[in-house]
């Protein structure tokens, strides 16, 4: 080789290796553009994290809020459920209450009926008694009248003994009084 060529062939290499190297720092400068990028991505994606993740912890927040609020929601429908068996079971005893309640009243109704009844048949007796006495105690003082016509008896004896009957006659009433009251007030108010 000769030196004239050398220095061409030289130059001919140094005009590669700019070449080369021009083109090396367009692609290093291309590769700083895009690492630029990426880190303006990154930083960009980084907050968008940040963001998502501030958006997920609101969301979990709520998520627990709901789960209290289901948790209030179930016990509130438990202590409702116990409140309405509660009721049912009030309602049935109220219900089996009413309903001695009505059978006693019921027995209570039947034996006041049968003891009026009772009183009833016993005043009727009473005031026959008192009749079929009165009426002989009035067909005696015509009876003893004659009688007295006949034997000729004293008036006053007389009076002595129709006396005798006005006062068992008033004594009749008196017990006739009493067993009214008996019947009306339902208590025993003889003396």
């Amino acid at each position: 080789m000769d030196l004239a060529q050398a220095p061409a062939d030289l130059q001919w290499d140094l005009l590669a290796s700019r070449q080369r190297v021009s083109q090396s720092l367009s692609t290093l400068r291309s590769m700083i553009d895009i690492c630029k990028l990426n880190t303006i991505e990154i930083f960009w994606l980084s907050s968008k994290i940040k963001e998502i993740f501030g958006v997920v912890e609101t969301a979990a927040k709520i998520e627990e809020l709901v789960d209290v609020k289901e948790q209030e929601v179930l016990r509130e429908k438990e202590q409702i459920h116990k409140m309405r068996e509660d009721l049912s079971i009030q309602q049935q005893s109220l219900i089996e209450v009413e309903n001695k309640l009505k059978s006693s009243l019921d027995l209570k109704k039947r034996q006041a009926e049968k003891d009026l009844e009772k009183e009833k048949d016993h005043l009727k007796i009473l005031i026959g008694f008192v009749i079929s006495f009165s009426v002989r105690q009035r067909s005696k003082p015509l009876n003893a009248r004659k009688e007295l016509r006949k034997r000729a008896r004293p008036r006053s004896a007389f009076r002595d003994w129709r006396r005798g009957v006005d006062y068992r006659a008033k004594g009749m009433i008196s017990l006739i009084c009493d067993l009214k009251r008996v019947n009306t007030h339902g208590l025993n108010t003889i003396r």
